[in-house]
């Protein structure tokens, strides 16, 4: 069911960083306005997560009217709806433990604006509904990541954040090469797409291409690099000790 107002998760943190950098040292309206903006992203989940079909078939909105899988795609369905309330309500929970555990020089620097933007990229990470612009959401979340990293420019923030900068990078890298890998093969990024090919070629369609399963392993190692998850968390120990808790709570 087509639904262009899904955008506004998005919409409302990219809005809120912009005014809380035009805000910046007024500190009370910048809390302000960003309780107000992941409060507001928080309830209208909640509603849309309240007004999902019941036959199961998601929210969508085409970005500039592009049919799929030409367009980019924003899609809602009852797992990122899910996601993204939960995403929200642990956010505002960080934010507003950062009002009394924040150094005020730093609260007065650039973290309001980098939360914000972080929390743009995390939500457009759950919203997209294609690999490339999944890549782009991560790559918004992690410069606003590195940025947030450094609070406070102490050296032993900034000898663990080139650490996970480098890794971050590599990462990256590996995620868009094997995009293209993969539009390569079938011509397409849309996860619909995807999913249809797959289950076409499990019910006994044409076989998928050499190389496709390769590519799915790739793609794991990348996301598990950016998870932290065994055995490829070496880097997080070293990491978040160095970081005020409020940040590392929402990196968590």
């Amino acid at each position: 069911m087509v639904n262009n107002l899904i955008i506004l998760p998005i919409i409302l943190p990219m809005a809120a960083g912009i005014l809380t950098t035009l805000l910046r040292g007024q500190l009370t309206l910048q809390r302000l306005v960003g309780v107000s903006s992941i409060c507001a992203t928080a309830f209208f989940m909640m509603l849309l997560l309240a007004g999902l079909p019941l036959d199961g078939s998601p929210f969508f909105s085409m970005m500039g009217d592009w049919p799929a899988p030409f367009g980019i795609a924003i899609v809602v369905d009852s797992m990122s709806g899910v996601l993204l309330t939960v995403a929200s309500i642990v956010a505002l929970a960080c934010y507003i433990h950062s009002f009394n555990t924040l150094d005020r020089r730093l609260e007065q620097g650039w973290f309001h604006p980098l939360f914000h933007f972080l929390l743009m990229g995390v939500n457009l990470s759950f919203l997209t509904g294609d690999l490339f612009n999944l890549f782009v959401a991560f790559e918004v979340m992690l410069m606003a990541s590195y940025a947030l990293l450094c609070t406070g420019a102490t050296k032993l923030q900034l000898s663990h954040a080139y650490k996970y900068v480098m890794l971050n990078l590599i990462g990256s890298t590996i995620f868009v090469l094997g995009a293209g890998l993969l539009y390569g093969m079938v011509g397409t990024l849309n996860f619909a797409d995807l999913a249809r090919i797959v289950a076409e070629s499990g019910a006994g369609g044409e076989p998928l291409p050499t190389g496709f399963k390769a590519l799915a392993i790739l793609f794991l190692l990348v996301f598990s690099l950016k998870a932290a998850v065994f055995p490829l968390w070496f880097w997080l120990p070293d990491t978040y000790p160095t970081v005020p808790t409020c940040i590392t709570g929402l990196f968590a």
